[in-house]
């Protein structure tokens, strides 16, 4: 048995696909997070803490992947601020929103391995 589909059901098809993935490219550049390279001296800078939003994609994709040990990671992004148990939070500022701080938060396992690298709005 043959399947037939209307030609005008096909097109309508096809341009959904095409709007919905032209929203998800233009939702990806409005990302306040992959708007700059990860430098590592402006990521310390209090001058800078600002600019960390920017950079959290390229870090995330290039620095922050699983299974390297949380002395790499303090040794990049220097000291956390106040975390929980085996959960280095790094404050990156109103990212997301204008009301709400944002901190990356870096899970690592009982070897201190990192096991997840999320953003978290507070």
């Amino acid at each position: 048995m043959r399947l037939h589909f209307p030609r005008r059901r096909v097109i309508q098809c096809a341009i959904g696909a095409v709007a919905v993935l032209g929203l998800l490219s233009f939702c990806s550049y409005l990302s306040p997070f992959n708007k700059a390279p990860f430098d590592a001296a402006r990521w310390r800078s209090p001058e800078h803490e600002d600019a960390r939003c920017g950079m959290v994609d390229d870090l995330r994709s290039r620095l922050l992947g699983r299974g390297q040990d949380m002395r790499g990671v303090t040794a990049v992004l220097g000291e956390p601020h106040p975390s929980r148990e085996r959960v280095s939070s790094y404050y990156l500022g109103y990212c997301s929103t204008s009301f709400d701080p944002d901190t990356l938060d870096i899970a690592f396992d009982e070897q201190g391995k990192i096991t997840s690298v999320e953003v978290v709005t507070h």
